[in-house]
């Protein structure tokens, strides 16, 4: 990892910084040149998501299902998503296609969202 000092901003938890050089060792290893076929842009996406999802790090993009009080991190999300981009042009040629990936997958492991609440104002008949 190149400069880490932005690791120690005062709004960053020790568990960030942890997260973010665990995240970059582990991808060193996990991009290594190789082991992703960039000329199939469809088996590469599904081979970083599976890299993604058996490192662990698929856990942060979305809500634990079965706690109603978990919340996702948007800190660690930055990180992640940080972290991920210095790890070559690879994952930038994806991004959009890992994109849809997570816009697939939010509404399978995010808990479904609260029936609209009724307007309630002074002035029911207006909009």
């Amino acid at each position: 990892m190149s400069d880490t000092s932005f690791l120690d901003w005062p709004f960053l938890e020790p568990r960030h910084r942890d997260l973010a050089l665990a995240l970059d060792g582990w991808a060193a290893k996990a991009f290594a040149e190789g082991r992703i076929d960039h000329h199939d842009t469809d088996n590469a996406c599904r081979t970083l998501v599976r890299l993604l999802g058996e490192g662990g790090w698929l856990t942060h993009a979305a809500r634990d299902p079965d706690d109603a009080t978990s919340k996702l991190d948007v800190r660690s999300l930055c990180l992640i998503r940080e972290t991920l981009a210095r790890h070559g042009q690879h994952l930038r040629e994806h991004d959009a296609v890992l994109q849809e990936v997570v816009d697939h997958l939010r509404p399978l492991l995010s808990p479904p969202e609260a029936p609209p609440k009724p307007r309630i104002g002074f002035y029911p008949d207006k909009d």
